[in-house]
């Protein structure tokens, strides 16, 4: 989530403001929110950051739920101007966080931005007071997978998403007339279900026989992109491109134990 990042900027900022930090968090999901408030206990105990931190929570990235869009961003703007708070963990919609980063330059508060697919967010020029915390970035997966091409002299590649056409494919011959047949390097871009979905949609093993490689781009811990596609993953061959996350399942884990507990933060949701 960024949380631990922005404990580490807020730390130094501290010395230069008095009393109590405030910490705004634009998340509507609750489990997030202690989540993040975990992570601010942790800090504490751990003598991290030895500031009393207020965690301020509002919604946003709600619009698929019948709210209005940028909610997120009016949210932070309140936040910001009502709550007083002194940084604040962006949203995780890519357009609210834009908004929200460009309000953060001309009030010059940090932003940290959880969201690693969006090259205008990356662009540190444009954003000056964002900080880029996702464990995994569009940058970062397309350095990867160039360097995969060199390795294998691929000079193309075929882009496969959650909606190509590729995926309402069930035979290898409607599978080979919708991609460019000089590629022989397939990226599957995004989660568990998108990959499983790919994987049953065509004859995966006459694919691999003829010569495709593929690489799968996932943004979770590995345990959980291949989580319903292991057997295809495996017997495909395929390269997985995902953070660099140890025993992350024990730890998704020992996280969900935790943030039940009662916050040593006050969380306000404004």
């Amino acid at each position: 989530m960024g949380c631990a990042t922005l404990l580490i900027l807020l730390h130094v900022v501290a010395h230069l403001v008095s009393g109590e930090i405030r910490l705004g968090l634009i998340e509507s999901d609750p489990r997030l929110v202690r989540a993040c408030d975990f992570a601010i206990r942790k800090a504490r105990a751990d003598g991290v950051c030895r500031e009393s931190i207020v965690l301020v929570n509002a919604t946003g990235c709600e619009e698929s739920k019948g709210h209005e869009a940028a909610g997120g961003t009016a949210n932070a703007a309140k936040l910001l101007f009502e709550e007083n708070i002194s940084g604040i963990v962006s949203s995780r919609c890519a357009d609210e966080s834009w908004e929200i980063s460009r309000l953060s330059y001309f009030e010059n508060i940090p932003v940290i931005n959880r969201i690693g697919s969006s090259r205008t967010l990356l662009n540190n020029e444009q954003n000056p007071t964002t900080v880029a915390t996702a464990t995994t970035t569009v940058v970062g997966f397309a350095m990867a997978i160039s360097k995969i091409m060199q390795f294998y002299n691929f000079t193309s590649y075929d882009i496969v998403t959650s909606t190509s056409n590729i995926h309402d494919k069930t035979t290898t011959d409607e599978f080979l007339a919708v991609i460019d047949l000089n590629s022989r390097l397939i990226v599957l871009i995004g989660d568990t279900k998108a990959a499983g979905h790919f994987y049953t949609k065509i004859d995966l093993n006459l694919i691999v026989t003829s010569g495709f490689m593929f690489v799968f781009a996932c943004e979770d811990a590995p345990e959980m992109c291949v989580s319903e596609c292991r057997d295809q993953v495996r017997n495909s061959r395929t390269l997985l491109l995902t953070h660099k996350f140890d025993d992350g399942a024990a730890t998704f884990n020992e996280i969900l134990k935790n943030i039940s507990f009662e916050p040593l933060a006050t969380v306000i949701n404004a």
